[in-house]
């Protein structure tokens, strides 16, 4: 049961405030003021919408995925243009690692001339 109290207090002017006869209703059930009422039933909580929204847009952005990595697996040019950029960074990560010391022990060079010859 909801009741009002007819000697409420003006938040804003610090005054009392009369409430009309007409406003001295006692309901069984709350009013509600606004558009957006959200039920308390556990039947529609609305949490098993959001949660079949939200497995709905993974599955579907799953799905976008899959379909978008098959399409590159059988896109010939991507997959050796992939391979040699792969096999490219390899060997050259390789060389500036350990070119000036291939150079000092094939060409029996200091370390010193296989650096300046190399340019490390």
């Amino acid at each position: 049961m909801v009741s009002i109290d007819s000697n409420r207090i003006d938040s804003h002017a610090g005054k009392k405030h009369d409430v009309k006869d007409d406003d001295k209703k006692t309901t069984s059930e709350p009013q509600h003021t606004t558009s957006n009422h959200v039920s308390h039933n556990k039947a529609s909580t609305g949490d098993d919408d959001i949660k079949v929204e939200d497995e709905r847009r993974l599955v579907d952005g799953l799905a976008a995925v899959i379909k978008t990595v098959k399409s590159l697996g059988t896109n010939g040019p991507y997959i050796f243009a992939m391979l040699y950029g792969t096999i490219d960074a390899i060997l050259l990560n390789g060389f500036m690692a350990f070119g000036a010391k291939y150079f000092q022990q094939q060409f029996g060079l200091t370390s010193s001339i296989a650096g300046i010859i190399y340019g490390s």
